[in-house]
């Protein structure tokens, strides 16, 4: 197989897996900003009421999250397999208690007559800052990438080196920007 050949196959997967990574990580991207969305929305909304959500698995709670004040907290383990549930997803909410409490970080292990349950705490704003990463590296990332090529005078679309040939890209053909 000649050299340009394998070169140009590779020059194609290359692409193909670049164009496979930004669009996984676009979908990653609009996920983690649903995610942040709703995060916000739970967060605005614990201030008046105290929400669990739930999971049966088993005749037991495999997880539960409960968001009130400020906190979010997930409780993660079985509580005692006697008592016999309705297996799947539930949910509940109760007026906040109108105390003042300061949200802060847990991790802890309760022990139970069945095992062990993990416990762990925070404010709402860190999921929400966390879940905001991936979007906001989405949008900034493009508007960063092109304002340092357009200072080095490379080609906004390739990155081809456009000192030679300023008017047209020769690698791409794209039009060349008005240097500011």
């Amino acid at each position: 197989m000649p050299a340009d050949e394998r070169g140009s196959w590779r020059v194609r997967y290359n692409r193909s897996v670049q164009t496979f990574r930004r669009r996984l990580f676009a979908g990653v991207s609009v996920l983690s900003l649903i995610l942040c969305l709703a995060t916000v929305g739970l967060w605005v909304r614990s201030y008046w009421a105290h929400d669990v959500f739930y999971r049966y698995s088993g005749g037991a709670k495999g997880f539960q999250l409960h968001s009130s004040t400020g906190d979010v907290v997930v409780y993660l383990g079985r509580n005692s397999p006697g008592v016999a549930r309705a297996d799947g997803w539930h949910h509940f909410a109760q007026p906040t208690f109108r105390s003042v409490t300061i949200p802060m970080f847990r991790f802890d292990r309760a022990p139970l007559e069945s095992g062990f349950k993990w416990i762990i705490g925070t404010p709402h704003w860190l999921p929400a800052l966390l879940f905001a990463l991936a979007p906001a590296w989405w949008l900034l990332g493009p508007w960063r990438r092109q304002s340092k090529r357009r200072k080095l005078g490379l080609c906004l679309n390739c990155g081809y080196d456009l000192r030679a040939t300023p008017a047209r890209c020769p690698e791409c053909g794209h039009a060349a920007a008005i240097p500011e």
